[in-house]
């Protein structure tokens, strides 16, 4: 899995810390120190528009639109990955 290995990326250090793991086609993107509630993540550089994505921490599936997905959960922190369906 690219959470533990794979090449890290930052993505944004404001209003928390955001970054992807990649490794192989295994694709993830964590954030931490979020803000709970509403927030926007740039995932542009790891997913493609359309691609479905499930935050595995809130439970919540999501759809990249202009690089951007949208949550809104309870939680700070906050793990991406490709979904399949």
């Amino acid at each position: 899995m690219a959470v533990g290995a794979g090449k890290h990326q930052l993505i944004s250090s404001e209003k928390g810390l955001v970054f992807s793991r990649v490794r192989h086609k295994d694709r993830v993107v964590v954030g931490i120190n979020l803000p709970k509630g509403k927030k926007e993540i740039n995932v542009a550089d790891i997913f493609k528009n359309g691609e479905k994505l499930k935050d595995f921490y809130a439970g919540q599936s999501v759809k990249v639109k202009k690089g951007i997905v949208t949550l809104d959960s309870k939680f700070d922190i906050v793990l991406l990955e490709k979904t399949n369906n």
